[in-house]
């Protein structure tokens, strides 16, 4: 690996490895081991360690909020560059919303389906099933039975309950209020009317301070930016940090860029990824671009307008050959 990132930077090119922020629940794998001496772990409402799962396998969530997660989320990344000798040059944060990736599992019929039927199939779908979610498994208190081991079958193997003694008979202090499980409003959750902990952590789960997820769900990845900012400027002797998050909120700006995720190359992605980077920087995050899943000559002309993706103009420069004319002179 080092060989492989020391010919990218011979040839002045740039290594920016994704990160997810999920850690295997593992004895003896140093994030895990030195997560749970320090404690940074977001807790259930038992008070333990919230069980999540995803390609690791069974894991913890970080808890940004805690006092020591700067600082052990900098000694993993300083493990990468120092003792790997591993020089990164940015980090590319993903699956921090916390919610679960969306997968369309085509039918049997597949290979004699037309590319815009699949398409179709794809945004109905997409439309009943909750998106962008960084857990399998749904519940507000989640245990391992059995070793689950890395996979992507994207199928939950915890043992999952949900309500105010979910796998336990009394609960930790402090106790929940009975309107997180059942909020007194709801909201079409993933276009399915799903429910606030569909995919993802429950409302119920607890930070530093006792302060529920319900409260700051949509911060999660704001403060996992700011930690990651402050441990690459310390790490990289003050230079200025590289880092594009896919999840973000109000500030974030400061610290990254952003990315609106995963899209298609198709007319509904393409409608929707316009108005998404526009109004992000009408919210204070000037740095902006769209990933595309499938290579699409329209995109890339579509691309030009968003002025702050160097992703998409390096993708146009390659795959179009741009002749200068008489009238270019």
């Amino acid at each position: 690996m080092k060989a492989f990132v020391d010919k990218l930077h011979a040839n002045g090119q740039r290594w920016v490895p994704i990160l997810d922020p999920v850690i295997h629940v593992r004895k003896g794998y140093k994030p895990y081991d030195d997560g749970m001496r320090a404690g940074v772990f977001l807790n259930d409402q038992t008070g333990h360690p919230y069980v999540a799962q995803l390609w690791p396998g069974a894991s913890h969530l970080p808890d940004f909020m805690h006092p020591n997660a700067s600082s052990w989320w900098q000694e993993q990344l300083r493990s990468v560059i120092d003792e790997e000798g591993l020089g990164i040059d940015g980090i590319w944060l993903d699956m921090n919303e916390v919610r679960e990736p969306f997968f369309l599992k085509e039918k049997s019929r597949e290979g004699s389906r037309s590319k815009r039927e699949k398409i179709s199939t794809f945004f109905k779908t997409k439309q009943k099933t909750p998106s962008k979610v960084s857990n399998y498994c749904t519940g507000d208190v989640c245990r391992a039975t059995s070793p689950v081991l890395p996979n992507n079958k994207f199928v939950c193997e915890l043992q999952c309950e949900d309500g105010p003694h979910a796998l336990n008979k009394t609960l930790a202090s402090p106790v929940p209020p009975l309107g997180i499980y059942n909020p007194p409003y709801a909201i079409n959750n993933g276009g399915s009317e799903s429910s606030l902990g569909a995919k993802t952590l429950p409302s119920s789960a607890v930070h530093h301070g006792g302060v529920f997820e319900y409260n700051v769900h949509n911060l999660y990845a704001h403060f996992q930016t700011m930690a990651t900012a402050s441990a690459l400027q310390k790490l990289r002797d003050n230079k200025r940090q590289f880092i594009f998050t896919r999840s973000s909120f109000v500030g974030t700006g400061a610290y990254s860029a952003h990315w609106t995720g995963d899209t298609l190359s198709s007319w509904d992605d393409l409608r929707a990824s316009l108005p998404m980077i526009f109004q992000s920087g009408i919210a204070g995050i000037p740095f902006v671009g769209a990933g595309e899943k499938i290579f699409c000559p329209r995109f890339f002309f579509t691309f030009l307008f968003f002025s702050s993706t160097s992703y998409s103009l390096f993708s146009l420069k390659k795959n179009f050959k741009i002749r200068k004319t008489s009238a270019d002179s």
